[in-house]
Parts: structure tokens; C-alpha cells; sequence
């Protein structure tokens, strides 16, 4: 104990007071070699835990993703889709898509990629892309 009454813990060679051995001198004094030989971790350094911390602050921060506008050709391909939908069956029936979308009733056979002679709207959403893509680049020249 010191002046002040406080019980003071005194630091070893191999830092055994880490280890649990502060209060045990015997036990220290026979574990001595093998912890002098043993390598103490390093100490957490404030610049990497820095640099953790601003990455996760920034994906945190990280824009969100878009949803697509309301007059988007998505949705307008949904509201179609919807419209020629008459039994809310979530599928279209050749007849269906026929009557609800006449400016692909040809197309049918290729929309309809299960061949089940359904059409789901992933299907059509599918091929409105594939379409809407094809019609944006001009074919590549080999």
C-alpha cells in the first residue's frame, strides 16, 4: 500500500500482472522463461479503427437506390399489364394478352419463355427490356 491507503499493483519483468501472476511471486518466478518467450499482443492503434469507422459511416451514408418513377416505362408496362389482366390472376391467357396488349398479340409465342401458355409479368417486363435494348444499340459488325 502507498501513502494514500490505495493498494498499487507492481508491473514484473514479462508483464506476468496480465497474466493473472501479480499477487503470486512463486508462480511468476517459475513461468518467467516461458513468458519472456511469449510475444504480448500489439496494442489496438486508433488509425485503423479510424479508418473502419469512416468506411462504415460512408456506406451508411451511401446514397439508396432509385426507385423508378411513377411514368417510368416499368410502371407503365405494369399498368398495362394490370388493365389486360381481367380475372386478377396475376397470368395472362393468349386471349387476355391478345385483347389487353394488342401491339404484341404476335409476340405472344416469344413473350411466353416457359411456354406454359401463360404470361406472368416478369415474362412481358422481360421482353419490353430485351425490346426496348434491342431498339437502342445498332447491331455490332464482326
Amino acid at each position: 500500500m502507498d501513502r494514500s491507503g490505495s493498494a498499487r499493483m507492481r508491473h514484473c519483468k514479462a508483464c506476468a500482472c496480465r497474466q493473472g501472476f501479480a499477487f503470486a511471486p512463486g508462480l511468476w518466478q517459475k513461468s518467467a522463461p516461458a513468458l519472456s518467450r511469449r510475444r504480448m499482443p500489439a496494442p489496438i492503434r486508433p488509425v485503423p479503427l479510424l479508418a473502419l469507422c469512416a468506411a462504415l459511416l460512408a456506406a451508411a451514408c451511401a446514397e439508396q437506390p432509385r426507385r423508378a418513377a411513377p411514368n417510368s416505362l416499368y410502371h407503365r408496362t405494369l399498368a398495362e399489364f394490370q388493365k389486360a389482366d381481367i380475372d386478377h390472376d396475376e397470368q395472362l391467357t393468349a386471349d387476355e394478352f391478345k385483347a389487353g396488349l394488342p401491339e404484341l398479340a404476335d409476340h405472344f409465342g416469344e413473350v411466353d419463355t416457359d411456354g406454359n401458355g401463360k404470361v406472368n409479368f416478369a415474362e412481358l417486363w422481360s421482353y419490353v427490356q430485351y425490346r426496348y435494348v434491342s431498339r437502342q444499340q445498332p447491331p455490332r459488325e464482326r
